[in-house]
C-alpha cells in the first residue's frame, strides 16, 4: 500500500501503520510529493491522501490537474481520501467571526477576511504577524462539498463519506476506469 498526498506539512499515521513501512518486506511506502505538476506514472499506487482542507489552496485549473493525475497514478479500484471544508460555509464563517487568532505562541499570528473574489471563485484573508506588523494576504479557493464531488465524479465513484463537523468532510473515492 502507498500513500500519497500533496497536503502541506507532514502526514500523521494514527491507523496501526506507524513504523510499519520501516519493516522489511512490509509492501507499505510512504510517499509525500507533488501531483499537481509532477505524474507519478500509471496504476502505481493503492491509495491517495489529501488532508486539511488543502483543495481549498487550489485554483480550479490545478485541482482538474489534481484529479486527473490521482486518477493516473491510482490502480484500478485504488481509493482517493478526500479531507476538506464545505468552502461556503468555510467562507461564511470568515466573513461573519472577524478576526481570528491562528497561532498565539511563540509568535501570535492573526487572519481576518479581506475580500471576496466572485470572478476567482476564491476569498482573500490577511494573516499578520503581530509583533512584526508583517502581513500576508492568502487566497482561498471556494469548493463547496456538492461541487467538489461533482467534480470527481467523472473518474471517481463516492464510496463513503463521513461529516467531521457541520463544514468539514471526510470522503472516500475510488478510481473508476474510463472505457
Amino acid at each position: 500500500m502507498v500513500i500519497l498526498s500533496r497536503g502541506h506539512g507532514r502526514i500523521r499515521c494514527r491507523c496501526g501503520l506507524r513504523g510499519v513501512h520501516d519493516r522489511p518486506g512490509s509492501g507499505v511506502e510512504f510517499v509525500l510529493d507533488e501531483v499537481v505538476q509532477r505524474r507519478h506514472g500509471d496504476g502505481v499506487f493503492d491509495l491517495a491522501v489529501l488532508l486539511g482542507n488543502s483543495v481549498s489552496d487550489l485554483s480550479p485549473s490545478d485541482l482538474r490537474r489534481l484529479i486527473e493525475g490521482v486518477h493516473l497514478a491510482l490502480k484500478p479500484g485504488g481509493l482517493f481520501v478526500l479531507q476538506y471544508f464545505d468552502g461556503i460555509l468555510y467562507l461564511d464563517r470568515a466573513r461573519s467571526e472577524g478576526d481570528g487568532l491562528e497561532q498565539e505562541e511563540p509568535i501570535r499570528i492573526t487572519s481576518a477576511f479581506k475580500e471576496y473574489r466572485p470572478d476567482e471563485g476564491a476569498w482573500v484573508a490577511e494573516y499578520k504577524n503581530e509583533a512584526t506588523g508583517e502581513a500576508y494576504d492568502y487566497l482561498t479557493y471556494v469548493y463547496p462539498a456538492g461541487l467538489l464531488r461533482g467534480l470527481l465524479e467523472p473518474l471517481f465513484v463516492l464510496e463513503t463519506t463521513m461529516s467531521l463537523t457541520e463544514a468539514s468532510f471526510f470522503d472516500v473515492f475510488a478510481r473508476v476506469d474510463r472505457s
